[in-house]
């Protein structure tokens, strides 16, 4: 079974780091990057949890 809430966690924690980035940093790749390997880790979670 999926656990949504580890997700959830996980992408909204991805999220606030992204969006420190571009406020404090204004590093736009570095935002991309973070929500890409979020997304990256959320679908091996997702996969690996439906198991």
């Amino acid at each position: 079974m999926v656990d949504f809430e580890r997700l959830y966690f996980k992408l909204f924690a991805a999220m606030a780091d992204a969006i420190d980035a571009l406020q404090e940093r204004n590093d736009t790749q570095q935002a991309i990057d973070i929500l890409i390997q979020a997304h990256i880790e959320a679908e091996e979670i997702y996969i690996s949890d439906e198991d």
